[in-house]
């Protein structure tokens, strides 16, 4: 399993608190979990993985 199914797996789990947040940070929540998903090539390239 390479990072970008660990780290969409892991987004996948966060996505259900976000009907907890005001209207504006579940707008800002969203934005930040979608941009994780640019960071999954760069750590496969480090082959590292990241403590979220």
């Amino acid at each position: 399993m390479g990072s970008e199914d660990i780290l969409a797996k892991e987004i996948d789990s966060w996505r259900r608190f976000e009907y907890a947040l005001r209207e504006e940070n579940r707008i800002l929540f969203n934005k930040m979990l979608c941009n994780k998903l640019g960071y999954a090539a760069p750590v496969d390239a480090n082959d590292c993985v990241p403590s979220f």
